[in-house]
């Protein structure tokens, strides 16, 4: 194997990746992407020249911003995200690259804002929203997958 360096024009450190040939065309092996202050940004590997497990983004404050698998170039298995300041923003399932089942969703503050299911990388079914006190404030129910069209079917306290 070997272990290549990327640079700018400017000689910032962009990305380390590692070739599995003389020629420079397969890429396998720890991938590390740099961002312009020279800090770590995305962090992975490739199998075949392609995105694999496991999977870490970084914001520009060094704060974790995504997390998960990857296969083939894909997002599978469970991810969760993160606001900048570090409050967890989401966390669910992805299939395919497509979001699927239960997924949770917080707001800035850390509160959790709703939860419900994805079909498809969709919105579907019932989804509960909740105010900063942890209580329903409604129920939206979405209809048919992939349309955005949802109703409102319950407001807390009816």
């Amino acid at each position: 194997q070997y272990e290549t360096v990327l640079y700018t024009m400017d000689g910032h450190k962009t990305a380390v990746l590692q070739f599995t040939d003389y020629g420079f065309r397969k890429k396998n092996g720890p991938f590390v992407k740099y961002d312009e202050n020279d800090q770590v940004a995305i962090e992975t590997y490739l199998v075949n020249n392609q995105l694999s497990v496991p999977f870490k983004k970084w914001h520009p404050n060094a704060i974790l911003s995504d997390s998960g698998q990857l296969l083939k170039g894909e997002q599978v298995g469970i991810w969760e995200s993160w606001y900048l300041d570090g409050h967890k923003k989401d966390s669910g399932e992805y299939k395919h690259g497509e979001k699927t089942g239960l997924w949770s969703e917080w707001d800035v503050s850390g509160e959790q804002k709703s939860i419900g299911l994805y079909y498809r990388g969709y919105k579907t079914g019932e989804w509960k929203y909740y105010n900063q006190y942890g209580r329903i404030l409604f129920v939206r129910r979405f209809k048919k997958s992939g349309s955005g069209e949802s109703e409102i079917v319950n407001i807390a306290g009816n």
